[in-house]
């Protein structure tokens, strides 16, 4: 995963292992590695899929989209 150049060394470092923490907080009970964030993201994306496909028509897309092409 790239780093900003504005982060810190120690934030990049700990992006590198996967982490999205600082190695030097005390409290790991926040502790998120990448395959955990991976799988929340999907789930979310299920999430607002079912809510579009249950709640946004063909009728509801052509009416907001069919100005903008």
């Amino acid at each position: 995963m790239k780093c900003c150049s504005i982060w810190s060394e120690d934030a990049k470092k700990d992006l590198e292992n996967d982490m999205y923490f600082s190695s030097k907080a005390k409290d790991l009970s926040n502790v998120m590695r990448v395959d955990t964030a991976h799988q929340v993201t999907k789930r979310i994306g299920a999430l607002a899929r079912n809510f579009v496909s249950e709640h946004f028509t063909t009728e509801d897309y052509v009416a907001t989209y069919s100005g903008s092409f």
